[in-house]
């Protein structure tokens, strides 16, 4: 687990030292840096501080210094060897402390070279088809040649998404309006399918658990959240995404139909997806046998084009006992003058 982007109460790490979870311990140097001997004593004790309070917690595996580490390519640019000066006398001055655990630092896509020889270990925050045109298979092919970096993690990755905008999964969001929670869904299981066959990964972390608080923001189905969650904001609504990790990731029997929040479609036909870690699975709409579909490599199912009728339609999917159920209602295409 990704403690991020500052530390977390201890109560966070006692919790991940009972329930067996790594985990990685962030100091705040976030988006840029101030260069004065104030600034950097300053951040000295407050490092010697995180160090003492955490360092004994079993669950923590290392040190995080620094996370997308630039204010724009242009800044970073200007400052980087200043920047990685900094960096360097901060991650030798963790390792005089604690030479115990590794020092890693995280940067995105832009200014992704420029701090890639400092940590450690290295991790990269991207967002496939998101902020980026490019697939996750894509990024991890063309990031391994272009860091340098025999191995990295994935550090961030996630797709923006509101229990209250629906879609056909393959219907790609707005990163900005619209929030389709069946897109974010879709996706993840993409990613998540990509990252476990890819030996250079070293760790990959959902951004995030849950919505949460940021006031800059406008987008999605409200202002000043930030919906990548898998969890609502009040903690309360676990979206579909959600039941790909619960899948994968405990041994909870899960079945579970995408979509089966929404409750509109004008769509004649529709991508029908599930996640399943209880064996094959079976599709009937209104009665209609669609064939069973064996999960994969992370318990996705999928059936392209199932045609709807116009009005009710009834849509199950079973598996080991269990069956996961939604009813859309296909209405009329408006008529475009």
């Amino acid at each position: 687990m990704r403690t991020a982007h500052y530390p977390q109460s201890r109560h966070v790490y006692d919790l991940c030292d009972e329930l067996g979870l790594v985990c990685w311990v962030e100091y705040p140097n976030v988006n840029r840096l101030t260069f004065t001997d104030e600034y950097e004593s300053i951040m000295r004790t407050q490092i010697r501080e995180m160090l003492a309070q955490h360092r004994n917690h079993p669950c923590v595996a290392m040190w995080s210094i620094f996370n997308e580490l630039y204010n724009g390519e242009e800044w970073m640019n200007a400052h980087a060897a200043e920047v990685n000066a900094m960096m360097s006398r901060t991650r030798d001055y963790i390792h005089s402390i604690d030479p115990s655990r590794p020092v890693v630092g995280v940067m995105g896509e832009a200014g992704r070279w420029l701090l890639n020889a400092i940590p450690d270990e290295y991790g990269l925050n991207v967002y496939p088809k998101w902020y980026s045109r490019l697939s996750m298979r894509e990024m991890l092919d063309w990031l391994i040649v272009d860091t340098g970096r025999k191995t990295f993690a994935i550090s961030e990755y996630g797709i923006g998404a509101s229990v209250r905008h629906h879609g056909d999964p393959r219907e790609k969001g707005s990163s900005r309006e619209f929030h389709p929670e069946e897109f974010q869904a879709y996706m993840m299981h993409d990613n998540l399918l990509e990252l476990q066959k890819e030996p250079r990964v070293w760790g990959m972390y959902v951004w995030a658990m849950f919505d949460f608080a940021a006031d800059n923001r406008r987008e999605g189905d409200r202002c000043g959240i930030n919906d990548k969650g898998l969890v609502t904001y009040d903690h309360k609504t676990k979206k579909d995404a959600f039941y790909l990790y619960l899948a994968n990731w405990t041994k909870t029997p899960v079945l579970h139909l995408v979509g089966s929040r929404m409750t509109e479609t004008d769509r004649d036909s529709i991508y029908v997806m599930g996640f399943s870690n209880v064996g094959p699975v079976r599709l009937m709409v209104n009665g209609k046998d669609y064939g069973v579909r064996e999960p994969d490599a992370a318990c996705g199912v999928a059936w392209e084009d199932v045609p709807l009728s116009l009005g009710v339609n009834r849509v199950s999917l079973a598996a080991g006992g269990l069956t996961s159920e939604a009813t859309w209602n296909r209405i009329r295409k408006e008529t475009i003058k």
